[in-house]
């Protein structure tokens, strides 16, 4: 996963190491108010806001991973899998990004992309 765990370090005022450690007991299912109290001293003291930073952190970067695993499932079957559109996909780093071409993907398989011409010009446009 892509969390950036400094910037959570630097907002919660604690050591990355420690949330490392938390990491992993998050994505088993432990939630922040139980880690915070029952494992704090085991976690270097986390606070249960930074735990919560954590979890919500982790939670998108899981959302994102799935918007972008739908999303080249979609671009593949795109009568036009242009290979931009999937680099695109895989390089994108935001939700905002993915639904951009999301939405590029539907305006081109629902377009009615029949002729050789109409592909060669969308093409040329890309």
């Amino acid at each position: 996963m892509a969390v950036d765990l400094e910037a959570i370090a630097r907002r919660g005022r604690c050591e990355t190491s420690s949330l490392k450690l938390a990491l992993p007991l998050l994505e088993q299912g432990y939630q922040a108010p139980f880690l915070a109290r029952y494992r704090r001293d085991e976690l270097g003291g986390l606070d249960e806001a930074t735990l919560w930073s954590l979890k919500v952190a982790v939670d998108a970067e899981r959302s994102l991973a799935e918007f972008r695993d739908q999303l080249q499932e979609t671009w593949q079957s795109t009568p036009l899998a242009d290979p931009a559109i999937g680099d695109a996909i895989r390089k994108a780093g935001s939700n905002r990004t993915l639904q951009r071409l999301g939405k590029r993907l539907r305006a081109e398989s629902g377009a009615g992309i029949d002729s050789d011409a109409n592909r060669l010009a969308v093409r040329m446009l890309n």
